[in-house]
């Protein structure tokens, strides 16, 4: 396979420019010519080498090259770190591991069902058609990097969700040149309340009675005024991730490890969903909340203490 040469300008043939340049229309190039952009890249690690990060709190991306044509995006992973169902808008793409090994499932057109493989240091690039729908992990002890290349540049990606005979389109987001994605408030709220069953007043009840830590996360304002829920612990927003963290020396008594049943409030269900999300993130995989909150559980007839 040809190589494409790098210079250390990162420079195949277009030349690089600034993020905020006028934009023009890019060429497409084909999957297979960004595969070996990919792999000179990779083997012109001293380029990029001190840009390499792996943070536990989230996964590391950063651009390492823009051009008209396409750019490159460096990504660290640490074992469990992962991207689940996505394309690349329309960009086609090149993967190359250059150290560890990634899992990557792959979703064949018109199939739920994936094709997984695992993609190891020194192996081939694998390339993407631009409607290619994959996901990525680090299912390894050790850290893990690779290089991805998008032509045109990326600007968007699309989350999917399989379900029993098709992939179905969860969101669009666009990608800044910081390899964030803009994301809005809704798409936040529904990414979290995917992650678990949400319970109604009566069965937050229940599990409250079955030994669920039903935590009260409303402002002291909102409980004085409309009363609170009889046998909830209190726990105020900004405290909530230090004391229900199993590992944090601060937490609750009654937290005692991941397996604790949660179940939070806030005063509509809104607040408490996103919070949920973020323990779920702790590893709290039992953390749900109560549909239409509080004043939900007041209009279910349910005790209200403190009126």
């Amino acid at each position: 396979m040809s190589q494409v040469p790098v210079s250390r300008t990162v420079s195949s043939s277009p030349p690089l420019h600034l993020v905020s340049d006028p934009p023009r229309r890019p060429p497409i190039r084909a999957p297979r010519w960004l595969g070996d952009v990919a792999l000179g890249l990779a083997e012109a690690r001293d380029l990029w080498a001190p840009k390499v990060h792996h943070d536990p709190s989230r996964r590391f991306s950063v651009r390492i090259a823009h051009t008209e044509e396409y750019d490159a995006w460096l990504i660290g992973w640490v074992p469990g770190q992962g991207i689940s169902a996505h394309d690349h808008g329309n960009s086609a793409g090149a993967v190359v591991v250059t150290d560890g090994t990634l899992v990557e499932a792959r979703w064949p057109a018109g199939s739920s069902v994936p094709e997984v493989r695992q993609l190891a240091a020194g192996e081939p690039p694998v390339v993407l058609d631009a409607d290619q729908v994959h996901a990525l992990a680090n299912l390894h002890d050790a850290v893990a990097t690779s290089v991805h290349v998008y032509s045109p540049p990326l600007t968007e990606m699309r989350w999917f969700e399989a379900e029993e005979d098709r992939l179905r389109l969860r969101r669009e987001e666009p990608v800044r040149a910081d390899g964030s994605h803009q994301r809005t408030v809704d798409a936040l709220l529904r990414d979290a309340r995917a992650r678990f069953r949400r319970l109604l007043p009566v069965e937050a009840r229940l599990a409250a009675a079955d030994g669920a830590l039903l935590v009260d996360i409303r402002p002291e304002a909102n409980r004085r005024a409309e009363g609170s829920l009889p046998g909830a612990v209190v726990v105020e927003r900004n405290e909530l991730e230090w004391r229900l963290d199993p590992t944090s020396p601060d937490r609750l008594p009654e937290i005692l490890d991941h397996d604790a049943r949660i179940v939070l409030v806030c005063n509509e269900g809104y607040a408490s969903s996103l919070a949920a999300g973020t323990l779920h993130d702790l590893g709290l995989m039992h953390a749900t909340d109560l549909e239409g909150g509080f004043r939900a559980w007041k209009d279910a007839g349910l005790p209200v203490a403190g009126l």
